[in-house]
C-alpha cells in the first residue's frame, strides 16, 4: 500500500481570523465596560506583536524609554513602541498611580497572565457578537503580523519583530485565506482567453 502525500494547509482558517474591525469592537467594548487595562492589553499585543507572556516586561521604566528589551525562549529581542501607544500607557499608569513596576497587574499587584486576560476577553464575546473561536490573545499577534506584512511586504523584518528565528514560522502568520487567493486569481486577466 502506498502512502499518499497531502499538501499542508496553505490557507488561513477564516472562521478563526480576527479582523481589524472585530479588534476595534473588542477594544471599544472593553472601554465601554470600564476595563481600560484590558483594552490596553489587547491594543498592546495587536500594535507590537508581542506574545501575551511578554506583557510582564511592560514596566513604567521601560515604557518611558520607548522600548522593551526581553529575554524570552532563550533569545534577546527588543520591542519597539509606537509613540501613540507609549503615551496611552504612560497616561494610564499615571491615572492609576503606578509610578514604577508592572503596568498590567491583577488586583493583588501581580503581573497579569494568559488566563486572567483570556477570561476577560471571552466575557466580551456577548457584548460584541464576535465568534468565541476568534477571541484569544495569540490572535492579536497574528493580526499584527498580517497588518504589518500587508503594509510593508517585509517578511524578514516581521520575523525579527516577532522574535522568530525561522521564516517558515513567520510565513504561517502571514498566510492568506483561500478566498483571497481566489480573488487574486480572478484578477489575473493576462492569461485568460
Amino acid at each position: 500500500m502506498k502512502r499518499i502525500k497531502t499538501q499542508r494547509n496553505l490557507f488561513r482558517q477564516e472562521e478563526r481570523e480576527l479582523t481589524k474591525g472585530e479588534f476595534r469592537r473588542l477594544v471599544e467594548a472593553a472601554r465601554r465596560q470600564g476595563k481600560e487595562q484590558l483594552a490596553l492589553c489587547m491594543e498592546t499585543i495587536a500594535v507590537t506583536g508581542i506574545r501575551i507572556s511578554e506583557l510582564q516586561y511592560f514596566t513604567v521604566e521601560r515604557i518611558k524609554k520607548g522600548r522593551i528589551e526581553i529575554i524570552n525562549k532563550g533569545k534577546y529581542r527588543r520591542i519597539f513602541l509606537p509613540e501613540a501607544l507609549r503615551k496611552k500607557l504612560l497616561v494610564y499608569s499615571r491615572k492609576r498611580g503606578i509610578r514604577e513596576g508592572y503596568i498590567f497587574v491583577t488586583r493583588n499587584g501581580k503581573p497579569k497572565d494568559r488566563s486572567n486576560i483570556w477570561g476577560e476577553m471571552k466575557a466580551l464575546q456577548e457584548k460584541t457578537g464576535i465568534k468565541r473561536s476568534k477571541i484569544f490573545p495569540h490572535n492579536f499577534r497574528h493580526l499584527f503580523a498580517r497588518v504589518y506584512y500587508d503594509t510593508t511586504k517585509d517578511l524578514v523584518g516581521l520575523a525579527d519583530l516577532l522574535g522568530h528565528s525561522s521564516l517558515n514560522v513567520t510565513r504561517i502568520y502571514t498566510s492568506t485565506s483561500g478566498q483571497t487567493y481566489q480573488r487574486q486569481l480572478n484578477r489575473m486577466k493576462d492569461l485568460q482567453l
